[in-house]
């Protein structure tokens, strides 16, 4: 069986005036006592996911989420919500606070099951988000 390649490995470059949405969504295991947090970095114009860890809601797994960025989405603005993990970890040049991130986290928490589909963002008709 072959092994899936890194996440970092199939990213579509960033671009200059590219915008990163960085949320959280929690889920359980077996118990709702169990609860996990998908922590998620997507770029708006791709729908890529560009960094993803799975935890708690601690500023210690929001950085691990920062950590796993690609320097070269580092760069770029990012928005989230008002939760004080990312006001602690997020550079303050960078990051703008939006109460509800047009992300996939939010699709999820109120789309009916199976509609989640998040057109690309911030494209001109005809041009494609792949490279």
């Amino acid at each position: 069986m072959r092994a899936l390649p890194d996440l970092k490995d199939t990213l579509v470059p960033a671009q200059p005036g590219d915008v990163l949405e960085i949320d959280e969504l929690w889920s359980f295991v077996l118990k709702k006592s169990r609860k996990r947090w998908l922590w998620t970095a997507i770029c708006r114009r791709t729908r890529q996911i560009v960094a993803f860890v799975i935890g708690d809601r601690s500023e210690r797994t929001c950085r691990r989420l920062w950590n796993k960025i690609p320097d070269e989405y580092k760069r770029c603005l990012s928005f989230s919500d008002f939760w004080e993990a990312y006001q602690a970890r997020l550079p303050r040049g960078t990051r703008l606070i939006e109460p509800f991130p047009k992300s996939l986290n939010r699709c999820l928490r109120t789309a009916p099951l199976g509609s989640c589909i998040l057109p690309p963002m911030h494209l001109n008709k005809g041009e494609d988000a792949r490279p």
